[in-house]
């Protein structure tokens, strides 16, 4: 996938899916914890992999809450990834993807991700690497049929 269109639409799709740390020490990746979609592959699955090319820039600007001070941008993956984060969209601000997230580990209720790369990579657990064209049809697939179920979780699915 190349270009910050390509990187967005791919946060998009992993919408709700909760930002890790990757397993081995790569500073240009995560994992993306996203069973509903993972569990479509593999019945153990869960998450899948993003690897950035050429990634330049990885901030994380803290929303601000009334009457409190501003909390100062993380920088970095390697400090952003313990944040505990949940992807909730994602847009392209000029050359910038910005990825709206709420964080479960801190005092403060989310922020802006901003990742700067010339493309990426995802991969699935297995080491299976996916097409935007694949991965969109596993996620319309996915929705098409929580829509057939009236919005209601499948067999094995959380409620929620």
């Amino acid at each position: 996938m190349k270009g910050v269109a390509d990187i967005a639409e791919v946060f998009g799709i992993f919408h709700d899916g909760s930002i890790a740390a990757p397993l081995s020490d790569g500073l240009s990746e995560i994992v993306v914890e996203i069973e509903y979609l993972a569990e479509r592959l593999s019945p153990s699955g869960s998450s899948f992999t993003i690897r950035f090319d050429d990634l330049e820039r990885a901030a994380f600007s803290p929303w601000e809450e009334s009457g409190q001070p501003a909390l100062p941008v993380i920088m970095g993956l390697a400090s952003i990834l313990p944040l505990e984060l949940e992807i909730l969209s994602a847009k392209v601000v000029g050359d910038v993807v910005e990825v709206a997230c709420s964080c479960l580990s801190l005092d403060f209720p989310g922020g802006c991700l901003e990742i700067i790369a010339s493309g990426c990579r995802v991969y699935d657990a297995s080491g299976r690497e996916w097409t935007l064209e694949e991965l969109k049809k596993l996620a319309d697939d996915y929705w098409d049929e929580w829509s057939s179920r009236g919005g209601k979780p499948g067999e094995g699915e959380a409620s929620g």
